[in-house]
């Protein structure tokens, strides 16, 4: 277990955004170096089945992400990355990392800080490293889990990226040919 002194960033790039589920001091959007944000990642629980499967977000290697940090107070710091963790690592499609990132809004503004964040698994089974934009419409068109579907992920996604004033082309003109 760990001791945590001072308070924890934690950095969003998916439903994190729009369903932090713990929490926070504050949340400021944040800017990622080294990875992006990528729909690399079979759901087989949340937003889609074994049988079914739907497609959801994850840090890949290469490139940059802008999304949201979160400052979670040091006292609840053990039990919110236990939490997120359950949440996020139902399989090991996902590994917890620390990672740099710059803080780009508020009190905090042009701070680079350590956060934890959630990256893709390439040794998963659920890891996709390419996929062609058709497949990726009929994985998101067909996946259906236990937290809804993938098509609500990705909509959900696209609109609190806009409210942020966060640019994803990729999935915004992914969500207009999956609306067709």
């Amino acid at each position: 277990m760990n001791n945590f002194n001072s308070d924890i960033w934690i950095f969003a790039y998916g439903s994190l955004i729009w369903r932090p589920g713990f929490k926070y001091i504050e949340s400021q959007k944040a800017f990622l170096g080294g990875y992006n944000r990528s729909l690399c990642v079979y759901s087989y629980k949340y937003r889609g089945t074994r049988e079914c499967p739907g497609l959801v977000l994850g840090l890949d290697r290469g490139g940059s992400c802008e999304g949201v940090a979160y400052l979670v107070d040091h006292s609840l710091a053990e039990r919110t990355l236990q939490a997120v963790d359950k949440r996020e690592i139902v399989y090991d499609v996902y590994i917890r990392s620390r990672v740099e990132v710059e803080i780009l809004t508020g009190p905090n503004c042009g701070n680079r800080v350590q956060a934890f964040t959630y990256i893709a698994n390439p040794a998963s089974e659920q890891y996709i490293s390419s996929m062609s934009s058709m497949d990726k419409i009929k994985y998101i068109k067909q996946g259906h889990g236990d937290s809804g579907s993938s098509l609500e992920y990705l909509i959900n996604t696209v609109d609190y990226l806009k409210k942020l004033g966060i640019k994803d082309c990729a999935l915004t003109k992914l969500l207009d040919e999956v609306r067709g």
